[in-house]
């Protein structure tokens, strides 16, 4: 075990995700590296397909794997009540339909060691729909250390700062001073973004990487 290791939470919030389970988890249990641990908290929103029996079944045979049968829908719920039960100092969020890449866990852990930011925000992969969904980079322009008020103006004005939560790490602690309002799925705009923008707020150091960690399968923009 590595003298420092980074220990996170790794929250995924699923509705109806029976195809895409096995393949987002196996992009995490093929993490490498040794200076990191981490937990699984499975947030299982009321599903009607085999979700949530998948869930106890990774559960039961996975000591690092939780998983939390929810009774209202809604991801931002999940991500909030997944931040409460989290063990750990660091939170990545993943959609079920996304996959990590190899070295994600690595790569945060390696730039927390080394720069103690309260966020490293990464490029990722994507199928890009204009290119008949060639797979594409996004990489960002700029490979820096921010202070709140730069990343602010970084999200806002430079197209590769994006919102996304599912590309990033976070320091549990920035959760405690951000409450926002959790609104219906139905009724909720821009979510990841308004989250980002008080989560950027109370981080005194934000690290931006050209490093992609994940294949995303929401549309990009």
């Amino acid at each position: 075990m590595a003298t420092n290791q980074i220990k996170f939470t790794i929250i995924i919030p699923i509705y109806n995700g029976e195809k895409y389970i096995d393949g987002c988890l196996k992009s995490i249990f093929n993490q490498i590296g040794d200076n990191f641990s981490y937990e699984i908290l499975l947030m299982i929103d009321p599903s009607t397909d085999k979700t949530l029996e998948l869930a106890k079944e990774y559960a039961n045979k996975y000591e690092n794997i939780r998983y939390i049968e929810k009774t209202q829908k809604g991801v931002s719920l999940s991500r909030y009540q997944g931040v409460r039960e989290s063990n750990n100092d660091y939170i990545v969020f993943v959609d079920v339909d996304d996959y990590l890449t190899k070295d994600a866990l690595q790569t945060y852990a390696e730039n927390i060691i080394k720069h103690d930011p309260g966020i490293i925000s990464c490029s990722f992969y994507y199928m890009d729909e204009s290119k008949n969904n060639k797979l594409t980079k996004n990489t960002f322009k700029k490979r820096k250390i921010y202070n709140s008020k730069d990343a602010l103006k970084a999200l806002f004005l430079d197209t590769s700062f994006r919102g996304f939560l599912h590309t990033k790490a976070f320091k549990k602690s920035l959760f405690d001073k951000s409450p926002l309002i959790i609104n219906n799925d139905s009724d909720a705009m821009f979510e990841d973004t308004s989250l980002m923008c008080s989560l950027i707020t109370h981080s005194s150091k934000i690290l931006s990487i050209d490093n992609a960690v994940s294949l995303i399968n929401t549309p990009v923009i």
